[in-house]
């Protein structure tokens, strides 16, 4: 057992004791499936350190492509296979990056299959959009931009006669969300979703509509128009958004359940991991890097899952007549899909056994980490199974027939690793946010002084720059003794007081002598 000195806090313990709970290799022992691997691997070339949202990117793109030929049984409920994604990361760390090699490869994928099924897709909607598959980049979050709008237009009508007249017809305009493929927000922060307003609600709405289940109507968007009426958004997309941390984010988990809904991975990367990223980086410069291969090699490979995935789509019988309604139709495709994907023995007890991890993952936190954690529980458990769904069919194109589409433990135990990473970088990152949140005002009033010291000694031009490190660095001791002067506090006051706001510093050892900076979120 670790020896503990009387150092570490009640805090620094809980947060060790988390962190070993959840086994970070288990990947690695069960090897995820092919496709993803590589994917994760080759996309670590170009935005390093973030092998987590590699393998979420990947499954996101499997998820959309396959939703149509496929329903998860849920008792006498269902879901789809969309994945909605939100990945909160420091900026500068690989974010960009990320997405310019999973947007080619999404490209890639999606041209092929609008291709190939171009005239399925004609013929489905009356010969409107020719395209199924498209990137939907968010620049806009009004109403209009994702919803759509309604415009008149004059149109030209010609009676049997000859007679031409001009009536005005009403038209709706698509918003980006309508259709299917991924919406790109890389600036999530600016969703609307983050501020205090009526249209945050709105915006809110819109995106939790859009995530309900696929087999039924409730995903659909309704918009009421402030000149009457409404208008309708048939969104089957799926959510890939990016961002630095905002500063609302717990509020915002709090409050509302939308990002409940999603594989949400929150990191804040440490300053001497972004020193390196950008030691790593300089030597990039000068240096082409064939990446368009990858991008082909990787876009076939998900083209020939969808392709075996249709292929076992096709197999199976719609069980229909002449008689029935067109609701019992529509139900007996919901049952097609549902029959796709086997379920193997003891798979129900595995999803219970992992689904428990996240319960014991989080029972000793704190209170208000607790609260909050544990209603992501439900929807996590959701994500675990879409995942080992995916798992199952990423598999089939490299298994006999007769082995294909059948889901076991091991696909649960891959997906329940990835889950598990998500839900423990929210969980750590709620400890650490809400336990700076409970500071009393007495104690935000002690790191005041401390903060108004450093940059006073900042501007007096006292601090230094130290190589390898960013920001302005100053004497630890030197600011102290100020502090001590200021607030006229004993030298142990003075120490307990650094030592009970340590989260909020920086602090580096250089040539024997410690220097701090203080956060700039703080």
């Amino acid at each position: 057992m670790k020896n503990i000195d009387n150092n570490f806090n009640e805090d620094e313990l809980l947060e060790e004791a988390m962190r070993s709970q959840f086994d970070e290799t288990r990947d690695t022992k069960l090897g995820l499936p092919k496709i993803v691997e590589d994917y994760a691997n080759s996309a670590g070339e170009v935005s390093r350190n973030n092998r987590v949202p590699a393998i979420l990117s990947a499954y996101s793109l499997l998820g959309q492509i396959c939703k149509e030929m496929i329903y998860i049984p849920k008792g006498r409920g269902t879901e789809d296979t969309r994945l909605h994604v939100i990945w909160l990361q420091t900026s500068g760390t690989g974010k960009t990056e990320m997405f310019n090699f999973t947007g080619r490869v999404t490209q890639y994928v999606f041209d092929a299959l609008n291709e190939r099924y171009r005239d399925n897709v004609e013929a489905e909607t009356g010969g409107g959009r020719h395209n199924r598959f498209s990137i939907h980049a968010v620049k806009s979050t009004t109403d209009s931009a994702l919803v759509g709008k309604m415009i008149i237009e004059d149109v030209t009508v010609t009676d049997d006669d000859g007679n031409t007249t001009y009536e005005k017809i009403p038209k709706q305009l698509f918003g980006g969300l309508e259709g299917d493929g991924l919406c790109v927000y890389d600036e999530f922060e600016y969703s609307g979703v983050f501020k205090q307003s009526q249209h945050k609600q709105e915006v809110v709405m819109y995106l939790n509509t859009l995530m309900n289940t696929l087999a039924g109507e409730n995903y659909r968007i309704t918009r009421q128009l402030a000149e009457g009426g409404e208008m309708y958004c048939d969104s089957r997309r799926s959510i890939y958004a990016t961002s630095y941390i905002p500063k609302t984010l717990t509020q915002v988990i709090a409050e509302t359940g939308l990002l409940q809904r999603c594989l949400i991975y929150i990191r804040e990367v440490p300053i001497s991991e972004q020193n390196e990223i950008r030691r790593m980086l300089s030597y990039d410069y000068g240096t082409i890097s064939d990446t368009q291969t990858p991008i082909n090699k990787f876009g076939d490979a998900f083209i020939e899952i969808y392709e075996t995935l249709k292929q076992r789509y096709d197999a199976e019988p719609l069980l229909i007549n002449d008689n029935m309604t067109e609701s019992q139709l529509k139900e007996a495709e919901v049952i097609r899909k549902k029959n796709i994907v086997t379920f193997g023995k003891g798979v129900d007890d595995t999803i219970n056994n992992e689904t428990n991890k996240f319960e014991d993952f989080v029972h000793d936190s704190r209170p208000a980490v607790l609260e909050i954690a544990n209603n992501f529980i439900t929807r996590m458990q959701v994500s675990m199974v879409r995942l080992a769904v995916l798992s199952c069919i990423a598999e089939a194109p490299r298994l006999p027939e007769k082995d294909r589409f059948i889901l076991t433990t091991k696909h649960v135990l891959q997906a329940s690793h990835v889950s598990q990473q998500c839900y423990k970088s929210l969980v750590l990152w709620l400890d650490t946010a809400l336990r700076g949140e409970r500071l009393t005002s007495a104690k935000k009033q002690k790191l005041d002084v401390f903060k108004n010291e450093y940059l006073k000694l900042v501007d007096d031009k006292k601090s230094v720059k130290i190589d390898g490190q960013t920001g302005e660095w100053v004497n630890k001791s030197v600011l102290l003794l100020i502090v001590g002067k200021t607030a006229k506090m004993s030298p142990a006051t003075i120490y307990r007081n650094y030592k009970s706001n340590a989260e909020f510093y920086e602090e580096v050892k250089h040539n024997k002598t410690r220097y701090v900076k203080i956060k700039r979120s703080n």
